[in-house]
């Protein structure tokens, strides 16, 4: 007799490089550094700072902000410089006109364009990798939600997003290895989430649509993949995937039994998951025994 066939059909991931929604002109651009410092050195009671900065390549260019000292709070500057380039700040503590002392360090400016991103309808993944540095440390936010990143960690995956949505996240590169000075740089990241095609539901780089036709499951199988050229059958991977998958079919009033695909004789109720992995294709099947 013919076996009832449900058909779960599977539309590759909905991703796009992200369209950036930061206007790139082929001028240089400019990011903002915040610099906190405490009183140096400690009990002299300077009465302000100088604080110096300009390009490595270029000393001819120098910039210089008076900042003055307030012993009951944190030492704060904020400068702009230009993204991408090699910057040499030196802060001096000054008292009488004298400088009691003096601290260098160098940083680099930091653009957006520094983060490479690829959303797909439910996800988003970021990739600073050309910033490679042991020098630096990540975090990402986005609402109340925070990840720092660590091990000198370059890519990072935001899931649970909602499809066709734009999202504002906030990255903080922290400079390591400073033990007077705190200095980091804070970027918005625009991505917008990519969208599934009528009639198909999202799951992270995932499209789905469950196809209701009585049919042998060969015939099914084929189908499949002729409903449209990208659709393929699917392996189901992980518990996530799973959960989605019961959730979904709950939702067409489908209650499913998984168990082997062992006994031929049975009269099942079968659900086929569309699936591909880059480049390999393979099959699952869900059974349910019918009276």
């Amino acid at each position: 007799m013919e076996k009832s066939v449900i058909l779960l059909l599977w539309l590759p991931y909905v991703v796009k490089i992200s369209k950036s929604f930061h206007y790139i002109p082929m001028s240089k651009q400019t990011t903002t550094i915040f610099i906190e410092w405490d009183e140096f050195p400690k009990g002299e009671n300077p009465e302000f700072y100088f604080l110096k900065y300009q390009l490595v390549n270029n000393f001819a260019q120098k910039n210089v902000k008076s900042i003055l000292a307030d012993p009951q709070k944190i030492l704060k500057s904020i400068i702009t410089i230009e993204e991408n380039e090699d910057y040499y700040i030196i802060i001096q503590s000054i008292k009488y006109g004298q400088i009691l002392s003096e601290k260098s360090f160098q940083t680099r400016g930091i653009s957006t364009r520094n983060i490479k991103t690829i959303a797909t309808s439910t996800s988003v993944s970021f990739n600073w990798s050309e910033l490679a540095s042991s020098d630096i440390s990540v975090s990402i936010s986005l609402h109340n939600s925070s990840q720092i990143m660590q091990n000198n960690v370059m890519v990072y995956e935001w899931v649970n997003l909602k499809p066709t949505t734009l999202y504002s996240f906030t990255f903080e590169f922290k400079q390591l290895h400073l033990d007077f000075v705190n200095v980091f740089q804070r970027l918005d990241v625009q991505v917008e989430t990519g969208s599934c095609s009528q009639g198909w539901v999202a799951l992270k780089n995932n499209c789905y649509r469950i196809s209701k036709e009585s049919v042998p499951w060969n015939v099914a199988q084929e189908r499949c993949k002729l409903s449209l050229s990208s659709a393929h059958l699917v392996d189901i991977k992980n518990e996530e995937e799973k959960i989605f998958i019961f959730s979904l079919l709950r939702s067409k009033n489908q209650i499913i039994t998984w168990t082997g695909l062992n006994d031929l004789k049975l009269w099942l109720l079968v659900s086929v998951i569309g699936f591909r992995s880059y480049g390999h294709d393979s099959l699952s099947v869900a059974l349910k025994a019918s009276s």
